[in-house]
């Protein structure tokens, strides 16, 4: 499979430090080709493409015992999937991850305003690094990324529904000690 990208677009939401980067491609197309498939997609001025990249980080190669708890370092602006509303709010204040290190598992809690849809909330227990977990209306997917183990990013990909909103989706990092 390969995706290329329009030489027309927009790059919004860019954060980043070194250990990762995230943002938020939209208004531009893509053509994603397979052996069996050529397509064209177009995004539109309310719908992007999040994006992140990282140092690579094995949280499996590192300490097995305590927590980590991760705070809220960046986001991109939660879009909505058909782009018929504008891009909201990602609330970091009401946001809040806690990794396990002697299991690997995440606790996540997301908060996020768009539309009319205020104080939608992302709430996953038993996440696994690198392993998608869906369930109760939305998705999310959790990487480590950064140089110490002791002190590694968080990034998060999530997708949920919201009650007027539809589909929504973004990033979030948040920095773990």
């Amino acid at each position: 499979m390969s995706v290329k990208l329009s030489d027309v677009a927009e790059i919004d939401d860019v954060a980043g430090n070194g250990q990762y980067a995230i943002g938020r491609w939209k208004v531009g197309s893509f053509d994603v080709t397979t052996p069996t498939v050529n397509n064209t997609q177009t995004l539109r001025a309310n719908q992007a493409a999040p994006y992140a990249v990282g140092i690579p980080l094995d949280l499996y190669s590192g300490p097995s015992t305590g927590t980590l708890a991760c705070t809220y370092e960046a986001s991109t602006k939660p879009t909505s999937l058909d782009g018929s509303i504008a891009a909201g709010t990602f609330n970091g204040a009401g946001s809040s991850a806690i990794i396990n290190l002697a299991t690997k598992v995440i606790t996540l809690n997301l908060s996020l305003d768009i539309g009319a849809d205020h104080g939608v909330t992302v709430s996953k227990a038993n996440i696994l690094v690198d392993m998608p977990t869906t369930g109760g209306g939305s998705s999310v997917i959790a990487e480590t990324v950064g140089s110490d183990l002791s002190k590694p990013y968080l990034v998060i990909a999530y997708g949920t529904v919201t009650p007027t909103s539809g589909d929504v989706g973004g990033l979030a990092v948040f920095r773990c000690q």
